[in-house]
């Protein structure tokens, strides 16, 4: 179980990497935890710090396709405490 204070590395795949598509954007519980990714042949891997509570949160990956469309993945994830609680 990921801890708060630890990085987490978030891997996606399936994301456009053409250039009519926006970049993909990594939200927790919609907060952006990163700069805007372009992926590389639709993949990407990206390290975020945790700095929410311990508990359950969303992470969401999303971009909009050539078309417009929404293309969004997520995961349901619970942080541990950190170390020092």
């Amino acid at each position: 179980m990921p801890r708060v204070g630890q990085t987490l590395t978030i891997y996606g795949r399936g994301f456009c990497s053409a250039s009519p598509c926006s970049k993909v954007v990594l939200t927790i519980d919609k907060r952006w935890v990163t700069k805007a990714i372009r992926p590389l042949h639709g993949t990407f891997a990206r390290r975020v710090r945790i700095t929410q509570a311990p508990g359950p949160h969303m992470i969401r990956a999303s971009q909009r396709g050539p078309d417009g469309r929404l293309i969004q993945f997520g995961l349901r994830i619970v942080f541990g405490p950190s170390g020092r609680e």
